[in-house]
C-alpha cells in the first residue's frame, strides 16, 4: 500500500510538473524534482536512524536498541539508499545489520525515485499511452516471478509502485469512467468493495496462497488506491473521524520513523527502572503511551523539521530551475 500510494502521488506531482510546461529540458524537469525528493525525505529520516546509533551506543543496558556497529551499517547504507540491498545482505547470514529494519523501503522509493523520472519523461513526450503500457509491462514481468519475503527480488519490486503511477495517468482520462465499476458509483456499495479489498490483502500474507502473492498484494493495493483517486468519499465519509485521519495522514511519514524508536525507549526505560519484574505486566500501559509519544513527537517532527524543509526545498528547486533550463538553452 505505500509503495502504490507513493507511486500515485509521485506521478501526480510529475504530471502537473510536466503539463506546466512541455518544452522544457530533462535535466530543468529532474534536479528540481529529486531537490525537493531529498529535502522531504532524507532530513527525517537521517535524524531518526542517527538517534539509534547514539541510543545503541549510550543508552541500551537491555540491548534492545541493537549492536552498535550493526547500527552503524544500517545508518550507512541508510544515508546511501541502499538499506534494501544491505538487508538483504544480512538476511542471507552474509553482513552486520542492527535493528533499523523499515529504512529498507525507503531506499527502494528513493532507488525509484531515481530511475523513473527518465520513463516518465522521454515516454510522456512519445505519448501517454506509451507510459501507461511499458508500466504495465513492468507489472505484468513481475506477477508470476516467486518473491518470497527477504529474497533478492522482493526487496527490489516495482509493481505497486507502477500500479500507482498507472492510476494517476489513467485517473482523469475518459477510460477511467468506463474501467470504474458501477458498485462504486454509491456509498454502500463502494464500502463494502473497499473492505473487501482490506480483507484480501490481510489474507495473503507471507506464503499462504501461492509463489504469485506479492504481485496479488499490489494488484490490490492499487485497487485501493484506485478507489481513493475517485475522490468521492468512498472509502470514508466526510465529516466522521476525517479530520482525525488526514492529521494522521500528514504525519504519518514521521509515524513510520519514529514509533520503533519509541517502543525501544519505553523498553529500555522500563528494564533500567523495574529490572525485576516482567514487561508483560504492563503491556497495555506501555503500549497507550508508546501511541501517545509516537503521535507526539511525530507532530513535532511534521512541524518542525517536515514542513519547513519541505518548504526550503521547494524554494531551492523553484531558483534552480530557471538557471538549468537557460544554461541548456545557452548550450544549444
Amino acid at each position: 500500500m505505500f509503495f502504490a500510494i507513493s507511486g500515485f502521488v509521485i506521478t501526480t506531482q510529475l504530471m502537473r510538473v510536466y503539463e506546466e510546461n512541455r518544452n522544457q529540458h530533462f535535466w530543468s524537469f529532474v534536479i528540481p524534482f529529486w531537490i525537493r525528493r531529498i529535502f522531504r525525505i532524507w532530513p527525517s529520516a537521517i535524524l531518526w536512524v542517527s538517534l539509534v546509533l547514539a541510543a545503541s551506543i549510550g543508552f541500551n543496558k537491555s540491548g534492545v536498541f541493537g549492536d552498535p556497529i550493526g547500527n552503524f551499517a544500517d545508518w550507512v547504507a541508510s544515508i546511501l539508499q541502499v538499506a534494501n540491498l544491505h538487508w538483504y545482505h544480512c538476511f542471507q547470514q552474509k553482513g552486520t545489520c542492527g535493528v533499523n529494519t523499515i529504512y529498507w523501503s525507503l531506499s527502494l522509493e528513493e532507488q525509484f525515485y531515481l530511475v523513473y523520472p527518465f520513463i516518465f519523461f522521454y515516454l510522456l513526450r512519445h505519448s501517454r499511452k506509451a507510459l501507461v503500457l511499458s508500466l504495465l509491462a513492468i507489472i505484468v514481468a513481475q506477477i508470476f516471478i516467486e518473491r518470497p519475503p527477504r529474497s533478492l527480488l522482493w526487496e527490489l519490486r516495482t509493481d505497486a509502485l507502477a500500479w500507482g503511477a498507472v492510476i494517476a495517468l489513467v485517473t482523469n482520462h475518459p477510460i477511467c469512467k468506463v474501467i470504474t465499476p458501477s458498485v462504486l458509483r454509491n456509498r454502500i456499495g463502494s464500502l463494502v468493495f473497499t473492505s473487501l479489498l482490506v480483507v484480501l490483502i490481510s489474507a495473503l500474507g507471507p506464503n499462504r496462497v501461492s509463489s504469485i502473492n506479492t504481485g496479488l498484494i499490489a494488484l490490490l493495493s492499487g485497487a485501493l488506491v484506485f478507489v481513493a483517486a475517485q475522490n468521492r468519499d468512498m472509502i470514508w465519509p466526510s465529516g466522521f473521524g476525517r479530520s482525525f485521519l488526514i492529521w494522521i495522514g500528514a504525519r504519518s511519514y514521521a509515524i513510520y520513523l519514529i514509533h520503533n524508536f519509541v517502543f525501544w525507549t519505553l523498553r529500555e526505560l522500563f528494564t533500567r527502572h523495574y529490572p525485576n519484574e516482567a514487561l508483560a505486566n504492563y503491556s497495555l500501559q506501555l503500549g497507550l503511551l508508546a501511541l501517545l509519544l509516537t503521535l507526539l513527537l511525530s507532530d513535532l517532527n511534521f512541524r518542525f523539521i517536515e514542513t519547513p524543509l519541505r518548504r526550503k526545498g521547494a524554494r531551492v528547486a523553484q531558483n534552480i530551475r530557471q538557471p538549468i533550463e537557460s544554461c541548456f538553452v545557452t548550450a544549444k
